[in-house]
């Protein structure tokens, strides 16, 4: 949007990055969750944005914090920015899960439709307005990434520390009762630098207010269904929030805030040590004098998992936890304290809890997500999302080559042999020498990509956001032919000598002729594009092809084998959700599911056994070695597995990081990385016989 981008440069201009300027008063509205998808929801959108020019003052400007379009499609955002245009007001738009899990497109692409980047910053009378962008490719849940992490520690050391600000974002964050995305400790840094008037934030469809670190977080209701929208009214001192419904004569709830809340100092976790004569941690804390802690309810939450309450000792201005609740590994703990008022103070602290079984090797930052498989051989390839390929040597962590590609890796890269196929969003398809990361050729294909390929027989497989999937040459990334579905890819194609097996968000799966191209058969699977066949790749069992999709209802099929001839369903199984990649063991079919199971069904699709992680396991697939498998959680808990009994061996914390990415595996050592960026090693050996 023209309009939008030339008022930020005007602005910028005009105030500039230096000088501080006193908050003139304007009006201004929020918006979240508008989920434009059919006339229902277009209609609840106008009927918002209507209701907004009646108001005296009319609001100068609107913030819309994400889930813009239900399925971030290009109709559906092109339609959500036409009806925003139309209205006649200045718009910031920020994605959210439902504008990027979906979707087939670049993160570049959808910025175009929406006609500016993500994230952004600029000065309005005074105050500072930062839009953080949490819409995570690919996946249900929110992530600020760490390069948007480093590109706010730079734009809030260009702006007059006494300048207020106001911060957008779709997901949460800091939130008192659940886990929308990981806390961040340079995000908790970075806001208790500056002052912060207030987070405007949606996703949970629902007005919610709370206080962390005397900052104000306010979570919308949302526009489609509930035609629920807010308006921001900013004085010298002070905001004054109102919720209002469409067609309302007044507020549904008000809210009045100061400019410059007055801060509570922090306390600080100097360390976490062991205690002495009992079994625990005790986590030793530096308190403000200025606070009265022991008035506050104190709750701790372990490794992103549900808060509890715990004891605060005044003497020893310590808490203490029972050692039993964590694990050997890089721990997260995040300590909070509840005052009467209703302010929290909140702070996080990583500490490493040393196993004489399970041993850090090496870690590195790469201050980049990685959702993309880790392969081993000789090296460790790990795929960046920002294009960039790196060769670690598996005992060290030293790197040994990089290399650059156009376009984001979001889960497109491959290992075979002495070669690694990488494709991005940007439509290339690279190939390198395993070696030296050398790029031996490029191919182009026209939509982004999103799926690793696949190789077979000296053939590479790749599918795009635009729903084609391409046959090219593995020795020279010549095209042999094209074949399209009715929506985007995401699973990684399956090859035989024979067929192409692929699931797409079309809700159909696919078997295609790998001579010719052409569609030997297709089932359908659901009627709902959130139940289609096109998160889990397909893999080959006991002569069966078999994918799995999520189940509309508890009991329903999610696990499909069918005949590779004619698609004929020979067994189901039911789950009420999956996200994993499957993968096979002997006479095994090895599965997760969104709900934490990890499964092992035999190949008549009988249940031989299954293990609850109390975890998500969300698109990392296990690295098996010999009869073991390491599996991650996305709360970033590794699991080592007996395949014969279906009994844990181990447990390892990587971190506070949610993982995407599958590990991988060797003798001794298994290698994991979550979306902070993080890689790591950790040796392992069989512990002792009890």
């Amino acid at each position: 949007m023209h309009k939008q981008l030339l008022t930020i440069t005007v602005l910028l201009l005009a105030i500039g990055h230096s000088e501080s300027q006193a908050v003139e008063p304007f009006v201004f509205a929020h918006l979240t969750d508008t989920h434009v998808a059919d006339s229902a929801s277009c209609a609840d959108l106008r009927l918002v944005l209507a209701d907004l020019h009646r108001h005296k003052p009319a609001p100068e400007f609107i913030v819309v914090t994400g889930d813009l379009s239900d399925f971030g499609t290009v109709a559906t955002l092109t339609r959500y920015h036409e009806i925003m245009t139309k209205s006649g007001f200045v718009f910031y738009s920020l994605l959210g899960n439902h504008d990027t899990r979906w979707s087939g497109m670049s993160r570049a692409a959808q910025e175009t439709l929406l006609g500016a980047a993500q994230p952004f910053s600029f000065v309005y009378k005074g105050v500072q307005f930062i839009g953080l962008n949490s819409g995570l490719p690919l996946e249900a849940y929110g992530h600020i990434d760490p390069q948007q992490v480093e590109w706010l520690e730079r734009e809030l050391d260009l702006v007059p520390e006494d300048r207020p600000r106001i911060f957008c974002c779709h997901h949460p964050l800091f939130f008192p009762d659940r886990n929308y995305q990981p806390e961040y400790r340079s995000l908790m840094t970075a806001f208790e630098s500056v002052p912060v008037s207030l987070f405007l934030c949606g996703h949970g469809h629902s007005l919610q207010s709370w206080t962390t670190n005397s900052i104000r977080y306010r979570m919308g209701a949302a526009t489609v269904r509930q035609q629920s929208y807010q308006l921001i009214h900013v004085a010298d001192e002070q905001i004054r929030i109102d919720a209002w419904i469409a067609g309302h004569n007044k507020p549904q709830q008000s809210e009045v805030i100061p400019l410059l809340p007055k801060r509570i100092s922090p306390f600080v976790v100097d360390s976490v040590r062991l205690a002495s004569s009992t079994d625990g941690l005790h986590f030793v804390l530096t308190l403000p004098g200025d606070v009265d802690f022991g008035s506050a309810t104190w709750r701790l939450r372990r490794n992103q998992r549900d808060w509890v309450n715990v004891f605060f000792d005044a003497n020893s201005s310590s808490i203490r936890d029972t050692l039993s609740c964590w694990l050997p590994g890089f721990n997260s703990a995040t300590l909070r304290a509840d005052f009467p008022d209703g302010n929290g103070n909140q702070q996080q602290h990583e500490f490493l809890l040393q196993s004489p079984d399970l041993k850090p090797l090496w870690q590195i930052d790469l201050h980049d997500r990685v959702q993309a498989s880790l392969f081993h051989k000789d090296a460790l390839i790990v795929a960046c999302a920002e294009g960039k390929i790196i060769a670690l040597q598996p005992e060290s962590g030293e790197v040994i080559w990089s290399q650059k590609v156009q376009g984001e890796i979001r889960k497109g890269m491959t290992c075979v042999g002495d070669r690694c196929y990488v494709a991005t969003t940007s439509g290339t398809v690279a190939c390198l020498s395993r070696a030296d990361g050398l790029v031996l050729w490029r191919s182009t294909v026209e939509g982004s990509v999103n799926a690793p390929p696949d190789y077979k027989s000296g053939f590479l497989y790749v599918a795009d956001g635009g729903g084609k999937i391409y046959k090219l040459d593995g020795t020279t990334g010549v095209q042999e032919w094209v074949f399209q579905t009715g929506d985007h890819i995401q699973a990684k194609p399956y090859a035989t000598d024979s067929a192409l097996f692929v699931g797409s968000w079309d809700r159909y799966f696919y078997a295609i002729d790998v001579n010719t191209g052409s569609q030997i058969w297709r089932r359908f699977v659901n009627e709902s594009k959130y139940f289609a066949p096109a998160t889990a790749y397909p893999i080959g069992f006991n002569g069966l092809i078999v994918f799995v999709a999520a189940a509309p209802s508890e009991g329903a099929a999610s696990v499909y084998a069918c005949d590779p001839a004619d698609g004929a369903v020979n067994w189901t199984y039911p789950l009420s959700a999956h996200y994993c990649p499957p993968k096979v063991w002997r006479d095994r079919l090895l599965f997760g599911a969104v709900s934490g199971i990890f499964y092992a069904l035999d190949d008549e699709g009988e249940l031989l056994w299954q293990i609850d992680t109390g975890e998500p396991l969300f698109d990392a697939a296990p690295a098996i070695v010999g009869d073991q498998a390491f599996l991650c959680t996305l709360f970033g808990t590794v699991w080592r597995i007996d395949l014969l009994s279906g009994h844990a061996v181990q447990r390892w914390q990587m971190g506070d990081g949610f993982i995407f990415a599958s590990p991988d595996a060797g003798a001794q050592i298994f290698w994991a990385a979550d979306l902070n960026g993080r890689v790591m090693a950790v040796s392992w050996a069989e512990p002792p016989a009890e």
